[in-house]
């Protein structure tokens, strides 16, 4: 991975940072890491105790030496090796222990391919972990996590092509210095801190603590699998790679036998078509050749010797290193894995082993023992790794910011991305204030520029390009400086009032203000200020504003009722304290508290975060203070606009005499319980989206519809249906090319542009009204292809937080918070459990099961014409059906409430409905067995209820 000088990690900043909170990690507890540091403390005692050492049985120390590799290397891919080889271990364990020559050739003799202990396949990670048993203080670990944190920090400077013992040496002398730097850490705790640096995003060191548990930075084996199997399940791949592999294999022994070099290449094209495409080989000119090697490989016990002397000799041009592994997989396809530039560069970021000086074969090998470790522990079909490693090398670049052509439409686009304040932000504020002077200031530059000056610098982008320029300026004409430098949108830390008062302001701020007014202190302006006391964010007007604050005042006066009704409605009344500057922010409760407001010389309304506040540290920040800019911009419209009426008006929704769905009305128009309602909308708090299931007939796109309306209080703009069906496509839904008919010049010509879909163009307007909800509904989310559907945005469904660039426009692209998705899906579709593993972990499920007493509360609304007997038979009718399909089929198998749910019902009307949308259904349930739906007869489920009344009352009969 490789590090530009921007990107580093200021590390005196993050050392800082870690050594003050020293005396709360307990490293033998921390996740994953806890294991390799409590083993290697531990490790005097057991594989490094030389009484074990000289007497314990051979089982004995090869148990005791695998129980300490599978605690230190992860993934421990070789345990095999460590077993078949723990002797050698032993002999090198016995050097170490006794051997008086420096650590640093030592190291030489375990970690170079020559060395007298060196053992294929166990690498740095092991090796050192047994070097730091010897001395925890000051011998430092070798992990992936390691040496990525010394990337990010810039220290990692030693050539490409030193090899492991080069670089141990190399990271031992780093270790001294850093611990002359803090004296207090050792070894273990310099492995964690390098650890945290791995993996940390934004500027909190300890915001990494939650992945320490991945097998390497930036690579979550459970989540790729998830990912690689919901891109192709496994059962079709079986399906279609077996096959392509069966024919392939016969091609290969038809073409060994004509000596048909191209027919050979077209085989082996289909085992390896990556490296296929990428080898410049003469079939035809070298068709001896590649009949005699592939012949050999084909036929030989053990194909490695082979290997061996194909890949020392190089015998056909161009072949490289993939051929003779294809030749292999085609064989046998669970034995040996295809070995491509994708493969090769996967499996290495997982093998501790991989990457030494070995032969090619030698690597091979291990890569192929490693898969099958990975294939048993994880339940990986064979042919699942060669995508799973191709996966495992995406995610790794895309961690490090590097394009990889396998992930370039999911890398994380870096523009208006926000990477969050640091613990460090306000204590280098309160010590600023403590120390103000030009001496102090001189040694924290680094310090500055990493925990202040580059946040908000971020910040100022993350606002200006999310909300102030697409929403302010382009949406409703106002100009407004943006710029992220001093003296523009960003104020100096610097004072500039000539020496006369202390050198540096001790908080900083962001202004967004009209250009062409005179200045920020001459205008209204959103804010964001930043001092040892926390963070502050909102609408702000200066005593310097005079017209803005003439006009401001005016419009409350005139105004302050539909301005106040706007405040309601976008939920600044209830979530922003109004104030001013020097007094206590006052209770908005109704419009005379905004004239009060208006009242004062400088005013301010807004929110506030402590120093403390989880939320300073992470992206969403930014669309928390968007969404309170927004929720106050009815309040800037009266300063900026001298008629605010029109858009007062559009922002406080329906008026009190207009429709407003609220929960009553739901409940109302459902005939669900408020619990109910209670629970969807907790759910939806949790992911954004949730998708009611249900067997047919129970009102799911009903209820969607209505909870929808519902959470957009009752703005039917802010809602948007769609239905999904095998054919939709991710053209119609995200964006894609169109084909359009256009008149240039006088003549017809055909353009291709790239228009928005459904989803884009939906979530475009959610994004220019922060503080309104908007909601999509997805009817029959189950009937579409979602990884085809979704594409890239199935990412964006579970990170809210992220942005991705959109393969067609090749535009930046995000969920905005205030985007809610509704699905619906039919629980007795055979197609549910394909869609499962796709939608799972990205949406809430709510089950809406088939209900009595949905359907006593509607009969009791719309009175059957039979009366209320009648009524109560039908609920007793519908409750024996569905008491019966439970106990022949499952719970999956049932009949909605809604079939019944037909206005003026009477017997006529009820055999209509049992006989054309009932009795099909359950048909279609007992698919293959008619004698069985015969059974569920109308007449049969109305009379089986008279030995349920007790003789009370006799059951209404259905006539034919």
């Amino acid at each position: 991975m490789r590090v530009s000088r921007r990107q580093q990690l200021p590390l005196l900043p993050l050392l800082r940072a870690y050594g003050g909170s020293l005396s709360a990690v307990d490293l033998d507890r921390l996740p994953a890491l806890g294991a390799r540091f409590a083993a290697v403390r531990s490790a005097r005692g057991d594989v490094l105790a030389e009484a074990f050492l000289d007497g314990a049985a051979p089982d004995d120390f090869a148990a005791a030496l695998v129980r300490f590799y599978e605690a230190c290397v992860r993934p421990p891919l070789h345990v095999d090796v460590v077993r078949r080889r723990a002797g050698m271990v032993r002999h090198a364990l016995g050097h170490l222990l006794r051997g008086s020559e420096p650590l640093a050739r030592k190291a030489e003799r375990c970690l170079r391919a020559d060395g007298a202990y060196y053992v294929p396949g166990l690498g740095p990670s092991f090796w050192s972990a047994l070097f730091q048993a010897l001395d925890p203080t000051r011998n430092a670990g070798c992990t992936p996590a390691t040496l990525t944190g010394l990337r990010r920090l810039g220290l990692a400077r030693w050539p490409s092509h030193a090899d492991a013992a080069h670089v141990y040496t190399t990271i031992l002398k780093i270790y001294d210095r850093l611990r002359g730097l803090d004296p207090a850490l050792t070894a273990r705790h310099l492995d964690h801190f390098l650890s945290l640096a791995a993996l940390m995003r934004g500027r909190d060191l300890w915001s990494a603590s939650d992945g320490l548990d991945l097998v390497g930075p930036g690579i979550d084996l459970e989540a790729l699998i998830r990912q690689e199997r919901t891109r192709l399940p496994l059962r079709r791949r079986l399906k279609e790679r077996g096959v392509a592999l069966d024919a392939a294999r016969a091609e290969v022994e038809a073409a060994l036998a004509v000596l048909d070099g191209p027919r050979l290449g077209a085989a082996l094209a289909v085992a390896d078509p990556t490296g296929a495409r990428r080898a410049p080989l003469d079939w035809h000119a070298h068709a001896e050749e590649l009949t005699l090697w592939v012949g050999r490989l084909w036929e030989a016990e053990d194909p490695y010797e082979i290997l061996e002397t194909y890949w020392a000799r190089e015998p056909i041009p161009g072949a490289g290193l993939w051929l003779p592994a294809a030749v292999l997989h085609l064989r046998d396809p669970r034995r040996f894995v295809p070995w491509g530039e994708e493969v090769r560069r996967g499996y290495a970021l997982l093998d501790d082993g991989a990457g030494l000086d070995e032969s090619a074969a030698a690597r091979y090998r291990l890569c192929n023992d490693g898969v099958a470790w990975l294939c048993e522990q994880h339940r990986l079909h064979p042919l699942e790794a060669p995508g799973l490693l191709t996966a495992v090398s995406a995610a790794a670049s895309v961690f490090a910011g590097e394009p990889a052509p396998v992930a370039r439409t999911r890398a994380v686009a870096e523009a208006a991305r926000f990477g969050g304040f640091c613990s460090d932000t306000f204590a280098f504020l309160k010590e600023l204030a403590e120390n103000n002077c030009r001496e102090w200031m001189t040694g924290q530059r680094d310090r500055y520029r990493f925990a202040v000056r580059q946040p908000l610098v971020e910040l100022c982008r993350c606002l200006a390009e999310r909300y102030v320029e697409p929403v302010l300026r382009r949406g409703h004409g106002w100009d407004l400086e943006t710029a992220a430098r001093s003296g523009h949108a960003l104020t100096s830390v610097c004072k500039n009032d000539y020496g006369r008062s202390l050198p540096y302001h001790a908080a900083l701020w962001i202004t967004f203000y009209r250009k062409g007014q005179g200045g920020k202190r001459d205008d209204v302006q959103f804010f964001v200020r930043l001092g040892a006391d926390g963070l502050g964010y909102g609408l702000r007007l200066g005593r310097e504003a005079r017209d803005a604050g003439r006009l401001l005042r005016r419009n409350i006066q005139e105004h302050a009722e539909p301005l106040f009704r706007a405040l309601c409605a976008s939920g600044a009344a209830a979530e922003c304290r109004f104030g001013a500057d020097e007094e206590a922010p006052l209770p908005l409760l109704n419009a005379a508290d905004l004239r009060s407001w208006a009242a004062g010389k400088s005013l301010v309304a807004g929110k506030s975060l402590p120093p403390d506040h989880a939320l300073l540290t992470a992206d969403e920040l930014a669309g928390e203070i968007l969404l309170t800019f927004d929720r106050l911009l009815p309040a800037y419209a009266c300063a900026v606009q001298g008629d605010p009426l029109p858009f007062l008006a559009d922002r406080s929704g329906p008026s009190p005499r207009g429709e407003r769905f609220t929960a009553a009305d739901f409940c109302r128009s459902t005939h669900l319980s408020e619990e109910w309602l209670a629970r969807a909308r907790e759910l939806l708090g949790l992911k954004r989206q949730l998708i009611l299931q249900g067997v047919p007939g129970t009102g799911k796109t009903h209820v969607a519809r209505c909870l929808a309306r519902l959470l957009a209080r009752g703005r039917d703009d802010a809602v948007r249906l769609v239905q999904f069906h095998p054919a939709y496509s991710y053209e119609e839904f995200v964006e894609g090319i169109k084909v359009k008919s256009v008149e240039l010049n006088g003549r017809q010509d055909v353009i291709y542009p790239v228009e928005d879909g459904l989803l884009c163009a939906f979530a475009a307007e959610a994004e220019r009204r922060p503080s309104e909800p908007f909601v999509l509904v997805v009817d029959e989310i189950n009937r579409g292809n979602l990884p085809r559907v979704f594409g890239e945005l199935l990412y964006l469904l579970e990170y809210r937080d992220q942005t991705l660039v959109l393969p067609y426009s090749r535009r930046s692209f995000r969920l905005p918070a205030n985007l809610y998705v509704l699905g619906t899906m039919n629980a007795a579709d055979r197609s549910v459990a394909l869609v499962d593993q796709a939608l799972r972990r990205r949406f809430s499920f709510l089950e809406i099961p088939p209900d009595a007493a949905v359907l006593s509360s509607w009969l009791r609304e719309h009175p059957p014409a039979a009366g209320a007997e009648f009524a109560s038979a039908v609920v007793g009718i519908f409750e024996r059906l569905n008491e019966r399909l439970r106990g022949d089929l499952g719970p999956e198998r049932q009949v909605g409430h809604s079939y019944f749910m037909v206005p003026d019902l009477d017997a006529g009307r009820l055999r209509m409905v049992w006989e054309h949308h009932v009795r099909p259904l359950l048909e279609e349930y007992f698919a293959g067995h008619p004698g069985r739906a015969a059974a569920y007869d109308l007449e049969r489920l109305s009379e089986s209820g008279a030995g349920e009344t007790g003789g009370k009352r006799r059951p209404t009969r259905v006539p034919r």
